[in-house]
């Protein structure tokens, strides 16, 4: 029995690892297979050979094997017939299952509600349309995403959660990790439209998803980044594919691209300084002779045969020096554009400036103790 969605996956684990599906059931006779659509928001199976098939685990009872033994007699509901040896499985979002569950039980809505108000997400199961219970799906966190999250908001970066669950389980795992802006109860085309709008708008955006709801976002995005253990229409769709599936992996992504951005940035500001530095240095000097008003530029009083000479010996000596900074790269720590604008000039523009000066000068010196 196979399910592409992640939470599927783990139902049957579950189902598999407590007794409740047999091991042989692929072997079973499975007449129909309900996949999962995201207009329905359920998915399921109708299995021919019904017999031993949700048997729990431990010493029941004869009666209690034999209620879940017992066959039922052919009904149809929302255009599916089930025959009396059939048994069928539908999982599902609650609201949705309660559309096509003949019967639930009283407690169903508090159930629900109860499991959401914790940020769990519920998953209602039927068998034969008769819901037998509300499971909790609870999404585990990645370690420091909260703090990843304040880092990304730091960078200027905007993040907004996107979510097929119910507006109470949104809330509650939008505020455990941060994150101000979220749509509930978001279909496909929901999500496209909110990635097509913001690109509208000028801005990129970078999508991650893991499910079939998320195709369609995810290929229109700027950046699509999908998990490992997603479904095979998400990462298809993708640009890229996690093999870890760590939604934060993308945080690593954006904080790589802006290290190399900025070392780059560096790198650039200070060759430019440093060639500024070098010609404002050695330039009075040189033409000295011709245009004997230029002498009042030269405030560094580099010697007329030296000067050239001084400019020469340091580039050669600092592009060595900038190698080993474009190889290992600037550090980078989370802040605003215009912060780190800010810290470039200061440091690599206004060095650029003041390490010519000192250098040529040193040099100059150097020269004029040699041959003098």
């Amino acid at each position: 029995w196979h399910d592409d969605t992640p939470e599927g996956r783990s139902l049957i684990r579950l189902a598999y690892e407590d007794g409740f599906v047999p091991r042989e059931l692929n072997a079973l006779g499975v007449s129909e297979v309900y996949e999962f659509s995201a207009s329905t928001r359920t998915s399921g199976v109708k299995i021919s050979q019904g017999t031993g098939f949700m048997l729990p685990k431990g010493d029941k009872s004869g009666r209690e094997r034999g209620r879940l033994r017992r066959k039922f007699e052919a009904h149809q509901e929302a255009g599916s017939v089930i025959g009396e040896d059939e048994i069928e499985i539908i999982k599902g979002a609650p609201d949705a299952i309660k559309k096509i569950a003949r019967s639930i039980p009283s407690n169903f809505d508090a159930l629900v509600d109860g499991i959401s108000s914790q940020g769990d997400t519920p998953l209602a199961v039927t068998r034969n349309r008769e819901v037998i219970g509300v499971i909790r799906l609870k999404d585990v966190l990645k370690p420091g995403i909260r703090e990843k999250i304040l880092s990304v908001k730091v960078m200027g970066i905007r993040p907004v959660m996107l979510t097929g669950d119910q507006p109470l389980t949104a809330k509650s795992i939008a505020t455990e990790v941060g994150i101000d802006e979220y749509r509930p109860e978001a279909k496909p085309e929901d999500k496209y439209d909110i990635v097509t709008r913001e690109q509208a708008e000028t801005r990129v955006v970078a999508m991650i998803g893991d499910g079939t709801n998320d195709a369609p976002a995810l290929a229109v995005a700027d950046v699509g980044l999908a998990m490992n253990s997603g479904t095979q229409a998400a990462k298809e769709a993708a640009n890229m594919v996690d093999l870890e599936s760590n939604p934060a992996k993308i945080i690593e992504v954006v904080m790589l691209g802006k290290q190399l951005l900025m070392t780059r940035g560096a790198v650039t500001t200070f060759s430019i300084a440093n060639d500024v530095a070098k010609y404002f240095a050695i330039v009075p000097v040189m033409f000295a002779a011709t245009h004997p008003e230029l002498k009042a530029l030269n405030i560094l009083g580099l010697g007329l045969n030296t000067a050239v000479l001084s400019a020469l010996i340091f580039n050669a000596a600092i592009i060595p020096l900038l190698i080993p900074l474009a190889m290992k790269g600037i550090r980078f720590k989370p802040t605003s554009t215009m912060g780190l604008f800010i810290k470039n000039a200061l440091i690599y523009g206004a060095g650029g400036i003041i390490v010519p000066f000192i250098g040529i000068k040193l040099i100059d010196i150097a020269l004029l103790s040699i041959g003098g």
